[in-house]
């Protein structure tokens, strides 16, 4: 088939019809990532899936888009490469692609409940809603005062995010313009908090309230 005839619709179908006859355990088992450094831009091409490893953050990637125009916003592909790169476990979701219990396009048997993490990029204030879509597709509690330690961070960001009071009651962290640096550096204080004794949410999202970046809002209920 000529590349130049297929639409960016069949590119999408293709690419989520190809990440559905993938053998995950097969591809992990024969995968050498030793000698060239996975990026983005090979799921990109490819459909090939990012390494896992074991005792890294992991990090639920939402995009409160549809797949077709999620996977195009640049500013989405650059924080994942940015957190892949950094060996950062990276796990994807679209505001069409979480089937049941089926959470996440590269990790089908990860449970969004079992994230250190779940960062959501909001484009535009017309995909407010599919935040809290999403979050209830996944079964966590859509508002922050609901969810115990037990439950992910829920942070957010993208362009959408230049006024995040819309979504005050619902976020935990939001990041304000430039996300790559400020999100590493909420993720590395994570890494090294989230198994102390006395951890907490509430006192996490205090500890990097100072951080450049992040936006500090009033809850409104």
């Amino acid at each position: 088939m000529d590349d130049s005839k297929v639409t960016h619709k069949e590119k999408a179908e293709n690419l989520i019809a190809h990440f559905g006859s993938i053998d995950v355990k097969k591809m992990k088992a024969e995968a050498d990532f030793s000698d060239k450094k996975y990026k983005f831009e090979d799921l990109m091409d490819s459909g090939s899936i990012p390494p896992i490893y074991q005792d890294n953050l992991n990090v639920g990637f939402f995009n409160a888009n549809t797949f077709a125009k999620g996977i195009a916003n640049l500013g989405y592909q650059c924080i994942a490469d940015y957190l892949i790169r950094r060996d950062i476990n990276v796990h994807f979701a679209f505001a069409d692609t979480i089937k049941g219990k089926s959470h996440f396009i590269n990790s089908p048997a990860l449970n969004a409940k079992d994230c250190d993490l779940i960062a959501f990029s909001i484009p535009f204030e017309d995909t407010y809603l599919d935040v809290l879509r999403m979050l209830d597709a996944v079964e966590i509690p859509i508002f922050s005062k609901d969810r115990g330690d037990n439950i992910p961070l829920i942070l957010a960001g993208g362009m959408a995010m230049i006024n995040p009071i819309p979504l005050s009651n619902f976020v935990d962290i939001f990041v304000i313009g430039e996300g790559r640096s400020v999100l590493m550096q909420i993720l590395d204080l994570l890494h090294k908090e989230r198994d102390k004794p006395n951890y907490s949410k509430e006192n996490f999202v205090r500890l990097v309230a100072h951080l450049p970046g992040v936006g500090q809002v009033q809850k409104v209920l």
